[in-house]
C-alpha cells in the first residue's frame, strides 16, 4: 500500500517535491531501524558496547556471514507470542470459572466471570511475556555467539555444532555457515 503510494507521488510531476521528502524521510527510518534491533542489545552484554555502536557492528558481522534474512526471521518471537496469549487465556478462564463460583462477589456470576476473566487474562500474559522474554534473549544470544565464534562452538561443543549444522542446512541451504570472519 505504502509502495503504491510513493510510485504514483513519483509519476505525478506535481508531487515530486513531497515523495521526495518522504523518500529521504523513509530512507533514514530505515537506517535507524538497521542499528536499533533485538540483536544489538546482546552486543552490548557481551561485550559492553554502546547501544548504537553494538547495533553496528552486530549488523556488520550478520551482512559480513550473508545472514540478514536469517535476522529478519522472527519465529521465535512469534511463536512464544503465541504461546504467551495460550497461557494467558488459559489463566483468564480458569480466573473465569473462580469469579462465576462467588470469588469476586458483585452477585452477578456473569460480571463476576468477565472480572476474573480479565485479571487472570493479564496476570497470565505478563508472567508469560517475562518468563520468555528471558528465553527469546538466550535464542538471540546463540545465534550472535554462533556468528561470532562458530569454530570455538564446534570445538567445545562437537555433537551440538553437528546438529546444528544440520539444521541449519536443511532450513537455510542456501546460506553457508563457515562464512568470513568478521
Amino acid at each position: 500500500m505504502l509502495l503504491n503510494f510513493l510510485r504514483k507521488l513519483q509519476r505525478d510531476r506535481g508531487c515530486a517535491l513531497f515523495y521526495c521528502i518522504i523518500a529521504c524521510l523513509l530512507s533514514y527510518v530505515e537506517m535507524l531501524a538497521e542499528y536499533f534491533n533485538k540483536w544489538a542489545f546482546v552486543y552490548v552484554g557481551l561485550y559492553g558496547y554502546g547501544y548504537v555502536e553494538a547495533g553496528k557492528k552486530v549488523i556488520t558481522l550478520f551482512k559480513a556471514r550473508g545472514w540478514t534474512s536469517i535476522v529478519a526471521n522472527t519465529l521465535v518471537s512469534r511463536c512464544l507470542s503465541m504461546i504467551s496469549v495460550t497461557v494467558a487465556i488459559v489463566s483468564g478462564s480458569l480466573a473465569a470459572v473462580i469469579g462465576s463460583l462467588g470469588g469476586v462477589g458483585s452477585g452477578h456470576v456473569s460480571q463476576d466471570m468477565l472480572i476474573g476473566f480479565f485479571t487472570g487474562f493479564l496476570i497470565g500474559i505478563f508472567n508469560a511475556s517475562s518468563i520468555f522474554t528471558v528465553l527469546e534473549s538466550a535464542v538471540n544470544t546463540i545465534v550472535v555467539c554462533f556468528a561470532e565464534a562458530p569454530s570455538e562452538f564446534e570445538n567445545n561443543h562437537p555433537d551440538h555444532s553437528r546438529e546444528l549444522h544440520e539444521t541449519w542446512s536443511s532450513t537455510w541451504p542456501n546460506i553457508s555457515l563457515r562464512g568470513q570472519m568478521v
